[in-house]
């Protein structure tokens, strides 16, 4: 097993607190195994109730929670905790199923989970959720606190979270970030779009939606300023403040060019080394 961990173990964060709210027990070995190789001293639920009832005890940073469990489900669960700790957007939920069915995995996000991956794990997939979550849970806190560190090496300009980049690049030397990077700038222009639209129209709900797409999407790739004035946006469409978000709008598509500029400049420098 341990070949199969050959990301650097520095990309793992030990201090990242998580769940695992599973019900069969030959999972529960497999995953608490698989969290104990990367590092991680997990705690282990076995229902909804359970997991709710863990969250008054302890704040967590991640949870994986099976999707079909008894007494109250994992999407109920996720329900539950969304609108518990509504204000937590440093709670990442990824749902665990054994099923593959068309829908599912709409049903999860629809319920307030971040992410899917079905079961049996697949150990490469398991790990680069907990890389990717990992980070940006950990950026949500950074960003909440409003710390003021600075760090050249691993922010260059404010635009770029090299780190994550880094994280990603390090899985094929550059071809997969290069690729979902601009799988990202080619769907922007017409999220923004819907954006303008959704502006005229005070469509907030869908507003939200999409700008917590985008934040999500942007933060997966590195762009750290742009991802941060989505959650500007996603915020105000929450409250249903229409101030400003023209010019919102327009501060985002000029930080989605200077994040082409820079995100391409990093990439070439990194393929130089």
């Amino acid at each position: 097993m341990d070949s199969q961990f050959a990301i650097k173990k520095e990309l793992f964060d030990s201090s990242l607190r998580i769940l695992v709210a599973e019900d069969n027990d030959i999972n529960q070995t497999i995953i608490l195994k698989l969290l104990e190789k990367m590092g991680y001293n997990a705690d282990l639920v076995v229902n909804g109730l359970e997991a709710i009832d863990a969250l008054y005890k302890k704040k967590y940073d991640i949870i994986f929670m099976d999707v079909r469990m008894p007494k109250m489900n994992g999407l109920e669960a996720t329900q539950e905790i969304r609108k518990i700790w509504k204000d937590n957007d440093q709670l990442a939920i990824i749902a665990m199923t054994a099923y593959a069915m068309v829908g599912d995995r709409e049903r999860c996000l629809e319920a307030g989970m971040d992410d899917y991956i079905t079961k049996p794990i697949n150990i490469d997939m398991f790990k680069n959720l907990l890389i990717k979550w990992g980070k940006q849970v950990k950026a949500s806190q950074f960003s909440a606190v409003g710390s003021g560190f600075s760090n050249k090496n691993n922010e260059e300009n404010g635009i770029l979270n090299t780190e994550m980049i880094d994280s990603i690049f390090a899985i094929d030397g550059g071809d997969f970030i290069i690729k979902i990077f601009n799988k990202f700038t080619n769907q922007f222009p017409s999220k923004v779009r819907t954006f303008k639209d959704y502006v005229k129209n005070e469509d907030f709900e869908n507003l939200g939606f999409v700008s917590h797409e985008i934040k999500g999407s942007g933060a997966n790739i590195g762009a750290k300023s742009l991802s941060e004035i989505c959650y500007k946006i996603e915020k105000k469409a929450k409250a249903k403040d229409k101030s400003n978000l023209i010019e919102d709008i327009d501060s985002l598509v000029k930080m989605f060019n200077s994040t082409k500029i820079e995100f391409d400049k990093y990439i070439s420098k990194k393929r130089r080394m």
